[in-house]
């Protein structure tokens, strides 16, 4: 059960990499925001114990699993944007950190109207 912890734990470094850009202003680029999201919405944590716990454990499946191969990775990115869709404008209204678009457009010079 290893791999819970080293989960547990790369969610927790996430959690604070985002409360520190939030808590100095500063506004990641977009791809820095992704690389962090995908693992802060927790989807790694909700599939591994999802498919865990309806499936035996034996170690071929736990080699696979390593470096978060593209099956945890990318429906854990689609549940995070998915989830800034519903959640964020009731975010920005608060002056929580800014989501990916955001980010993206920020750099950008993109305008927030076709966001909205």
């Amino acid at each position: 059960m290893a791999k819970t912890c080293v989960y547990w734990a790369e969610l927790c470094k996430a959690y604070y990499l985002e409360a520190r850009w939030f808590h100095s202003g500063y506004v990641p680029t977009a791809e820095e925001d992704l690389n962090t999201a995908w693992i802060s919405i927790a989807g790694p944590l909700v599939i591994f114990y999802g498919y865990f716990t309806t499936n035996p454990i034996n170690q071929m499946e736990l080699k696979r699993l390593e470096q978060y191969p593209g099956i945890i990775r990318w429906p854990s990115t689609v549940l995070r944007l998915a989830d800034e869709l519903g959640t964020s404008s009731g975010e920005m209204k608060r002056g929580d950190v800014p989501k990916s678009i955001q980010c993206y457009m920020m750099l950008r010079g993109g305008c927030s109207q076709a966001y909205k």
